[in-house]
């Protein structure tokens, strides 16, 4: 089984050598041809010391020197000795399962989903590289059905990771 930081630090290293990393920041005097920054309010100086509406896609450009700050604190307080940790703001709970759900599984990775798991999550799976075979699902908090589940998988798995997606604190 395949730690999760160095894959992701493979993956990294792998995008950064194809040139394809991005930021979240615009280069200073571009011109902004994708906000919804009708109304000019995160850009008036009265008011561009604070995050007065997305303006757009945080990628693209709605992105706010405040919420790189909060990002730093939260991830200061959690790791504060690694200035190589950082933290990632989603806007809800809902687009954090989905992108994590999506993002993270690799193609030769297992998943195992609590079966009454939020949507975000199933959707975010179908969005994933991992192969319907390779998705399992358990009775909604049977710890006994899990463990089942995961031993299946165990005996099937020669690669990669197991993701296991609960809804709740289970004992």
């Amino acid at each position: 089984m395949t730690s999760l930081l160095p894959r992701l630090n493979k993956i990294l290293s792998a995008r950064s050598s194809k040139k394809l990393l991005r930021t979240l920041s615009a280069p200073p005097l571009a011109t902004d041809f994708s906000s919804n920054n009708y109304l000019s309010l995160s850009s008036t100086p009265s008011y561009s010391s604070l995050p007065t509406g997305s303006t757009g896609s945080r990628l693209l450009s709605g992105n706010h020197p405040i919420h790189e700050q909060l990002e730093r604190v939260i991830s200061d307080s959690h790791y504060p000795n690694d200035s190589d940790s950082h933290a990632l703001l989603f806007n809800s709970g809902y687009d954090a399962n989905l992108s994590l759900a999506s993002a993270l599984p690799q193609s030769t990775d297992f998943l195992l989903l609590d079966e009454q798991i939020h949507n975000s999550i199933h959707m975010g799976v179908r969005m994933s590289r991992v192969p319907s075979e390779n998705i399992h699902t358990f009775t909604h908090n049977d710890v006994g059905d899990f463990n089942r589940k995961l031993d299946e998988v165990v005996a099937k798995q020669t690669t990669g990771a197991i993701y296991a997606f609960v809804e709740a604190y289970y004992r």
